[in-house]
């Protein structure tokens, strides 16, 4: 969890630890699926559909993760701004 120097999170930095935590549990758990999807002749056109919504999930939660570790990392630069004022 990101702190302050004074050792103390603001209400926003919980908020985005734990949108950041539930991104990167979303993510795996995309991964998985995504990694245990097997693929067995005669492909159907729902196999395809259903290996295409696999990948959608997993470039969904990766960019959602990389959405929320700017976020985070834009609010604890307003802490370093405010902590060196």
């Amino acid at each position: 969890m990101a702190r302050l120097s004074t050792g103390v999170t603001c209400a926003r930095c919980k908020v985005l630890d734990k949108l950041e935590t539930d991104c990167v549990r979303r993510l795996d758990a995309a991964q998985a699926r995504l990694n245990s999807f097997r693929l067995e002749p005669p492909y159907s056109e729902q196999t395809a559909s259903e290996l295409q919504s696999h990948q959608r999930a997993v470039e969904y939660w990766r960019a959602a993760l990389d959405k929320a570790k700017r976020e985070r990392s834009a609010h604890l630069e307003t802490h370093a701004m405010t902590l060196s004022s």
